[in-house]
């Protein structure tokens, strides 16, 4: 439910002019924590003359680990929000582990970008 709604909020912050492959597939579902020897298997690098790929992380304890608070942190950040609206991507997945770093209670995100040429 929480990676869903992490999709759905980030592909919704992004949507309108950045995104719309990523916007209208990403609430349908998508892959989370791809590694590239995943993707390469998975066949994402075939015929392709260039790729790119992207990845945002945080975590947070409390009311700051909901799939709002995360995005919305994201885009706080100069680094992680040029990741969130570069428009090369057009694959979007989200990853969420328990727990967050130094702590037991909370919850660490992963949001994976991807593009393929």
């Amino acid at each position: 439910m929480a990676r869903h709604r992490t999709l759905c909020i980030v592909a919704a912050t992004v949507a309108c002019a950045l995104l719309p492959a990523a916007a209208a597939s990403a609430c349908a579902g998508s892959r989370s924590r791809p590694s590239p020897a995943s993707l390469d298997r998975a066949g994402y690098f075939d015929g392709a003359s260039s790729w790119a790929l992207g990845e945002t992380i945080a975590w947070g304890s409390g009311g700051r680990a909901t799939p709002a608070s995360i995005v919305r942190s994201w885009l706080r950040s100069p680094g992680h929000r040029a990741i969130l609206l570069d428009g090369r991507y057009h694959d979007l997945g989200v990853g969420i582990a328990l727990g967050a770093p130094g702590r037991g209670d909370g919850a660490t995100f992963t949001g994976d970008f991807g593009a393929r040429g």
